[in-house]
């Protein structure tokens, strides 16, 4: 009887080694927003500009901030469930060449009309729609919050 129970007790810690080694392994967190960073791969359907990296992060707190491109940005987000609004967002006031401007631009008004998320696990993608449901601005995950 004590052979047994220290075979299956044996097992479990065993189970319970390997199912760490796997999560500790895993590439990113389980999905969420708190504590994650993201850099946009589409504004509005428009695409973005290769070199120029606009970048979302949040923070446990679900306080945000990131680069528009040009200038940085800071501000707080609510979240219930899959909706999302963005507070309000304060920035730094540099000029920048206009194209990137104009993607700074878009970026923050996209923001300010994202209503709700959803991230692609599998992809590591994050999706943010309007009101309408359409999706305004997809980010892949950035590995690193910063």
């Amino acid at each position: 009887m004590k052979t047994k129970t220290t075979n299956t007790v044996a097992i479990v810690l065993l189970g319970l080694l390997l199912s760490n080694c796997a999560m500790s392994n895993a590439p990113y967190p389980l999905p969420s927003l708190p504590d994650s960073a993201w850099l946009a791969e589409d504004i509005d359907q428009a695409g973005v500009m290769d070199m120029l990296q606009s970048t979302l992060k949040f923070d446990v707190n679900m306080n945000v901030s990131g680069s528009g491109g040009c200038n940085r940005y800071f501000g707080s987000a609510k979240v219930s469930g899959d909706e999302i609004i963005f507070s309000p967002l304060g920035s730094t006031k540099m000029a920048c060449s206009p194209a990137v401007m104009n993607q700074e631009q878009r970026f923050l008004t996209a923001l300010t009309a994202v209503r709700s998320w959803r991230i692609d696990a599998e992809r590591n993608l994050l999706y943010m729609s309007n009101e309408k449901g359409g999706v305004i601005l997809r980010f892949s995950r950035l590995t690193e919050p910063n």
